[in-house]
């Protein structure tokens, strides 16, 4: 049948019985010393590079930003002539990268304690802090062009 065609979709089982116990997998945010390995000439991105918490939904963000970046610098190498996996090259999307997940991640953290809580100095501290995002406007761009995959610092 042609692919489309009303035959090639069957809906999967619905599931009624969960067999075994449910699991808790902690929640981590971890990133690679270096995002470069093999000398220099294997890139990670993306979950394989860092991990950040969910709570801000960054994780694909991220990755995207890295590959970019990443695509970014072997067009650089190839313009110049140079190897395609030349690190002198893939040195700057290590340097960018990290830098920018790494204030992304001290960014999620300080949005997890600040919302970690209902103690009167937290809800102060969130409160102005919120307010202070919103009411100045080069700040709220920041945050926002960050949120969306911008980059804090190399955006």
């Amino acid at each position: 049948r042609a692919l489309g065609g009303p035959a090639t979709f069957r809906r999967p089982p619905v599931v009624t019985t969960v067999h075994g116990p449910r699991a808790a997998f902690p929640l981590m945010q971890l990133s690679a010393a270096s995002y470069l390995v093999g000398g220099g000439r294997v890139a990670l991105l993306g979950d394989a590079a860092h991990t950040v918490h969910p709570l801000a939904g960054q994780g694909l963000n991220l990755g995207m930003a890295d590959a970019e970046c990443l695509a970014q610098c072997v067009a650089d190498n190839v313009a110049a002539g140079m190897d395609v996996g030349d690190s002198m090259h893939l040195r700057a999307y290590d340097y960018k990268r990290r830098a920018d997940v790494s204030a992304m991640q001290t960014g999620i953290r300080v949005i997890h304690e600040m919302f970690d809580g209902t103690d009167a100095g937290r809800v102060w501290a969130r409160t102005a802090g919120m307010d202070l995002v919103n009411s100045v406007g080069p700040i709220r761009r920041q945050v926002v062009g960050a949120a969306v995959g911008g980059g804090l610092l190399f955006g």
